[in-house]
């Protein structure tokens, strides 16, 4: 079973890899620039069946740049959507596909947002038979013909 921690070691973890500097939670002040924060919220779940559900969880990249300039965060726009949209992201043993990214500015930070979706076992509780006690086989016998 996935879980949105899953999806934000993820996501953190694809970041390092390609330079950034990655923080979970997200200081008000008194962090290094440039930095990234990611939030990962879970939007919908549908069952698709008595034992499939389809989730859908929201991921939130907040990039504050060294330089406070929209070239600054043109530039880091490409790079995310190039770290993020061509390759699947790694969660277990699944790859797990993002198929589209929106880009925002708020107060001199770039933010990305993209949803992703995945099919998983629901975690419902299954009805427990008792055990069979006894087993006796009949065969039976006609001869041959």
């Amino acid at each position: 079973m996935i879980t949105p921690k899953d999806i934000q070691t993820a996501v953190c973890t694809r970041l390092k890899e390609n330079g950034y500097t990655v923080f979970a939670t997200e200081v008000k002040e008194g962090f290094q620039k440039p930095a990234c924060f990611v939030g990962v919220f879970p939007v919908s779940v549908e069952l698709q069946n008595a034992n499939i559900e389809l989730v859908t969880s929201s991921v939130v990249i907040s990039y504050y740049p060294m330089l406070e300039t929209r070239e600054e965060l043109v530039t880091n726009a490409g790079k995310i959507k190039n770290i993020f949209l061509y390759s699947p992201l790694h969660l277990g043993n699944r790859f797990l596909n993002v198929n589209a990214i929106t880009f925002d500015a708020e107060d001199s930070a770039l933010l990305a947002q993209f949803d992703i979706e995945y099919l998983q076992e629901t975690n419902r509780e299954t009805e427990k038979l008792p055990m069979m006690e006894k087993y006796s086989e009949r065969t039976m016998s006609y001869g041959t013909s």
